[in-house]
């Protein structure tokens, strides 16, 4: 053997013991996290244990919620963004499903109603809309999309790899993914779980209901101010930092959305589905300052059309006058679990197929346990997270008041 041939050898022999090892560590990362499962499979699990925690980084998110609304059959469902995922199981007495994590578009709306609805039809449908949904984004818009199909959840990867790139791209802490490799017992938590970050360090994830659980976020919550939590936000708003995303400004919403969901909302309660849809909030000190700012026009001339054209939408965008404040949310643009009991239960008052469905004595007792704080500890996984954050299912403490800008 020549010398170049030998050193490509070397090379190529160096390259695949290294791709080996890599393999080797994603792979007993996964199987310490308890995480093989394909969606309906984890879904399955979930429902068997009832009070599970599953982190779903490495599974399709869309195929997983839908595989858990097909093993519940569930007469009440929540739809809408990552703004919706907090309702849980625990605020109803019928049974539940939480379909949101997605996006609150009309156009996931005709999907589920195309698709996922074909088989069992839910009784109540509970509709986050996001006023930043009517953003004019320049996109086209069909008035009834036709053969709409799932929210992509992004590029399949090789599940022995998986591990990896959650660590490069920032999606799991590295010290989460030592742990993992570490042969020391992982600490239990209370609850059975399945997936990398849930086993390691009770971050968060879905539960059997398909509601999500931000206990990594709340962690950091509990020792945020208030303004630290808003702060890029609030920024946007008050001119200083620059604007991206949900916070972005515009004197006119795109008409063409608000026809899609008076097109949706009646085609489902031609389906004999009752919706409940309504204006997700935000926090107070937001509000102030985006109306100060002038800059908001859109969503004040949406919220008038709504009112006019689409009566049966409840705004809940300002909450302050149900009791609820800035520490009930996450961030500028997520409410918590309590805020969003608030919510129901004043949409209950009017609405009477909501009120059957609803465990309202739950509910106020939650709410009055829990007022000010984003967390509510009414099921066996937030039992299981109570004494995890400063020793106190209470710590979720806001910390200063916000000023509103000048």
């Amino acid at each position: 053997m020549t010398k170049q041939y030998r050193n490509s050898f070397i090379v190529i022999a160096t390259c695949a013991a290294l791709l080996l090892v890599i393999a080797a560590v994603g792979a007993f990362a996964r199987w310490r996290g308890n995480d093989w499962y394909a969606p309906g499979e984890l879904a399955a699990k979930l429902q068997a244990e009832k009070n599970g925690l599953a982190s779903t980084l490495s599974v399709p998110y869309p195929e997983f919620k839908r595989a858990l609304f097909d093993i519940r059959q569930p007469d009440v469902v929540v739809v809408g963004s990552s703004r919706g995922l907090v309702f849980r199981q625990s605020a109803f007495t019928w049974r539940f499903s939480n379909l949101g994590g997605g996006t609150s578009s009309p156009e996931y709306g005709f999907y589920l109603l195309d698709s996922v609805f074909r088989e069992h039809r839910p009784k109540i449908l509970v509709y986050a809309i996001d006023h930043f949904g009517f953003m004019p984004d320049g996109s086209d818009v069909a008035d009834r999309p036709q053969g709409v199909r799932a929210p992509q959840a992004g590029p399949r990867r090789n599940p022995i790899l998986q591990p990896i790139h959650l660590v490069l791209s920032g999606r799991m802490a590295t010290e989460d993914f030592l742990a993992l490799l570490s042969p020391r017992p992982l600490k239990s938590v209370g609850v059975p779980t399945f997936g990398m970050t849930a086993a390691v360090n009770f971050r968060g994830g879905d539960g059997a209901d398909g509601s999500a659980y931000l206990f990594g976020t709340l962690d950091t919550v509990a020792r945020q101010s208030a303004e630290d939590r808003f702060g890029d936000d609030l920024g946007c708003v008050r001119g200083t930092s620059a604007c991206r995303g949900a916070m972005r400004s515009f004197e006119n919403y795109d008409p063409r959305r608000f026809a899609q969901l008076q097109r949706l909302f009646s085609e489902l309660r031609a389906a004999g589905i009752h919706v409940v849809p309504f204006l997700a909030p935000l926090p107070p000190a937001l509000i102030d300052d985006m109306r100060k700012s002038g800059k908001y026009g859109y969503i004040e001339k949406l919220r008038s059309d709504m009112r006019r054209a689409l009566p049966e939408i409840h705004d809940m965008m300002d909450i302050r006058g149900l009791g609820s404040n800035d520490c009930e949310f996450y961030d500028a643009i997520h409410a918590g679990e309590v805020a969003n009991l608030r919510v129901l239960l004043e949409i209950a008052k009017t609405d009477s197929l909501l009120s059957q469905a609803l465990d309202q004595a739950g509910v106020r007792r939650a709410i009055t346990q829990y007022s000010g704080s984003t967390m509510a500890v009414t099921d066996d996984v937030t039992r299981a997270l109570a004494g995890r954050i400063d020793s106190s299912h209470k710590a979720d403490i806001c910390r200063g008041a916000i000023k509103s800008g000048s």
